[in-house]
């Protein structure tokens, strides 16, 4: 079975069962599951751990943790094409692969390698090994971010003894810079407005600010020990993040402009870990991945209300999806909305869903304006709609709102 791409669906990574599964994002349920050992059919990867799509948005890569579930190391990173429903490429990296990152062009794939201490660097396009990079007094990396600018690679070791991070060119995989922050360094994230890179430590009780434009330590916010990855809404007004304060896991809210966590942590999950957290394209809902150590204990999806920003409760948690036993979910990806092609007097969508209502403003490009709303449906339904003559200006904003029977928004799409 295969499954479209697109903003309706969040692609989740399992670390235990070494399976993919898609969600549907309108009902929060398992849309599909993709067996990664039925594809391979070489019984020898397993562990997916953290999950990268590629800017094109047509492949998953996949870092297989081990070769035996749990034990002992993988070397291999599997790239699943969404259309196809196959893999396509099987390639030998270091020891424990255990996340993905690509440069911001896309033309390379960045493989944590746990064991090894080292990046992996992968063509995208060709699939191929272009270069290893040694992580100089780093220790278990688990994850690297590429900043806006795709000029630095981001990277720190995990352990609660590693307090060491390193920035590397991306023109020639070469050590820039070092720094020194709080230990147990986790997952990176960079600021909507590109001004900072931010990752949690997972031992320090801290959220490290990097101002990318001189590479310095900026600021360090205090909150809960556990911390693994902070997302952002779309307007960088509120970051969001999960701690594993064992024995049971929480959130909480930062205000971006102060770099501090507002009110009180709130409880996700009893007896377990919260990793990865994803916020929508529209910013309306937080999915956070929770799992437990081994194959048995929780392995669920918690659904976080945003609308309520700044004020939060436990009542923000709307929903659990539930996963198998064991599966071990740790990132969620969900792709980017569609883009509106444009010309004079033609708009064409391709949306993958049925039952929406498109709304297609129109503004001034020089008073900013409202000049023109048409409302239309998918003709035919879930191939996209295509509106001709409808008078569109050439160069002028178009906003773009898809919502559903219930009149909730599902997505916004600008042009």
């Amino acid at each position: 079975m295969t499954v479209a791409a697109n903003e309706y669906t969040m692609w989740v990574g399992a670390l235990y069962t070494h399976a993919l599964y898609a969600i549907d994002l309108f009902n929060d349920t398992i849309a599909a599951t993709v067996d990664l050992n039925a594809l391979v059919n070489d019984g020898n990867n397993y562990g997916a751990q953290f999950i990268a799509m590629n800017p094109e948005q047509t492949e998953i890569w996949i870092p297989c943790w081990t070769t035996d579930n749990p034990s002992p190391v993988g070397t291999k990173v599997l790239v699943y094409n969404i259309a196809s429903g196959t893999i396509t490429a099987n390639i030998t990296v270091g020891n424990a692969p255990i996340s993905c990152t690509f440069t911001r062009d896309g033309a390379y794939c960045l493989v944590c390698n746990y064991v090894d201490n080292t990046i992996t660097v992968i063509n995208a396009a060709t699939k191929s090994v272009v270069t290893t990079i040694a992580l100089s007094g780093i220790t278990s990396p688990i994850h690297c971010g590429v900043d806006p600018t795709n000029s630095y690679i981001f990277v720190g070791g995990s352990t609660s003894t590693q307090s060491t991070a390193n920035i590397y060119n991306v023109s020639n995989w070469s050590l820039n810079k070092t720094l020194t922050l709080a230990d147990g360094i986790q997952v990176w994230s960079f600021t909507p407005d590109g001004q900072y890179a931010v990752v949690p430590t997972f031992n320090g009780q801290w959220v490290e600010f990097i101002e990318l434009s001189t590479l310095t330590l900026y600021h360090s916010a205090g909150t809960e020990a556990g911390g693994y990855q902070m997302a952002f809404t779309p307007d960088g007004a509120y970051g969001i993040i999960g701690f594993s304060t064992l024995p049971d896991s929480e959130f909480a809210i930062f205000d971006m402009a102060t770099q501090s966590q507002i009110g009180t942590p709130v409880s996700l999950v009893a007896s377990g870990y919260t990793a990865g957290a994803t916020i929508t394209p529209d910013g309306s809902k937080c999915y956070f991945c929770n799992f437990a150590d081994g194959t048995a204990g929780v392995s669920s999806i918690s659904v976080v209300n945003l609308t309520t920003l700044p004020t939060y409760s436990a009542s923000n948690i709307i929903n659990t999806i539930t996963l198998p036993t064991g599966a071990g979910p740790v990132n969620a990806i969900i792709a980017s909305p569609p883009a509106v092609p444009l010309q004079s007097n033609f708009l064409s969508l391709s949306l993958g869903q049925t039952g929406l209502t498109i709304t297609i403003n129109t503004y001034s490009q020089a008073s900013g304006s409202l000049v023109q709303t048409i409302s239309t449906t998918e003709t035919p339904a879930g191939k996209g709609i295509y509106v001709a003559n409808t008078k569109l200006i050439a160069g002028s904003p178009v906003n773009v709102i898809f919502t559903d029977s219930t009149g909730a928004v599902r997505g916004q799409a600008v042009a």
